[in-house]
This record gives structure tokens, C-alpha cells and sequence, in this order.
């Protein structure tokens, strides 16, 4: 890790204890997520604090790409996706959100394949860019042809 990093461990927990864990580290015009779950929907809402910190630096230095690598599992719950449609909606409106999201999601991975389709369906819905690869290298080359265009 190069950059300044953030973590949902640092965020105070509301009600109830979010389950998994997002770091992020900010490399240059990409922001490089580490994401260690299962997730539930009270992650998604720590996250969405800690992204109201990260992501107007990001936003400021223009097109910038989020390159989240899963470690452990991909699942979630559908109230955490339906969390992360909201926030991603929240973030096109105020002009936040990335120029795309990549998500690294290895076979290995417990529910990679499928959460995949599910993490692009909802992602999509909030109308950001988004793919999913099986190997940080396909995600690199994707990123940095969105940072090229």
C-alpha cells in the first residue's frame, strides 16, 4: 500500500455490526478497495460513510477508476445490494462517482461467479460503469483504458 488508506473498521457501527470489512488506498487516479466479506447491509452503510470522505478527492482530480479486489467471499445480502444501488445513485447525483468500477472477483473466491452478474446488475442500475474480472491484471488493462479515454 502506497497511498492514503481508509477503512470501514475506523467507522462507528450504527444499531447493529456490519459484517466484512472495505479498505481503501488512493494510487494515483485509481482507487484501489480491498474487500474482505461476506457483507451485509450495515457494512454498505459504514462504507457510505467512509466514501462521503474519500471519494470528493477522487472526484477532484477528474476521471478516476475503483478497483476493488475481494479477498474471502463476494456474497452479500440483497438489502447490501440494494444499499449499494442507493449509494451509487446518490453518488452520480452529486457527481462522486467513479469513470468506472472494476471488480476483481477470482474463482477461488466463495460466490464469485455468482455474485458477479449480481454486483453488475445493481451497480449498473445506478448507471455507473462496471466490470467484473477474475484476475487483477484484466482489471488493471480495463482501468486504464477508462483512464485513457
Amino acid at each position: 500500500m502506497t497511498g492514503n488508506l481508509y477503512s470501514t473498521d475506523k467507522i462507528s457501527p450504527g444499531k447493529f455490526k456490519p459484517h466484512g470489512r472495505v479498505e481503501y488506498e488512493e494510487r494515483g487516479n485509481i482507487l484501489w478497495t480491498r474487500a474482505v466479506g461476506p457483507f451485509n447491509a450495515e457494512l454498505v452503510e459504514v462504507m457510505g460513510a467512509l466514501v462521503r470522505d474519500v471519494f470528493p478527492g477522487m472526484a477532484s482530480k477528474g476521471t478516476w477508476v475503483n478497483l476493488c479486489e475481494f479477498e474471502q467471499s463476494a456474497l452479500c445480502t440483497p438489502e447490501a445490494l440494494a444499499h449499494l444501488t442507493t449509494l451509487g445513485r446518490q453518488l452520480v447525483q452529486l457527481k462522486l462517482a467513479p469513470s468506472g468500477i472494476a471488480f476483481v472477483l477470482p474463482h477461488e473466491i466463495e460466490g464469485a461467479t455468482f455474485m458477479g452478474p449480481h454486483y453488475a446488475k445493481h451497480i449498473r442500475e445506478a448507471e455507473v460503469r462496471f466490470e467484473w474480472f477474475a484476475t487483477v491484471a484484466l482489471a488493471e488493462k480495463w482501468a486504464e483504458s477508462v483512464l485513457s479515454q
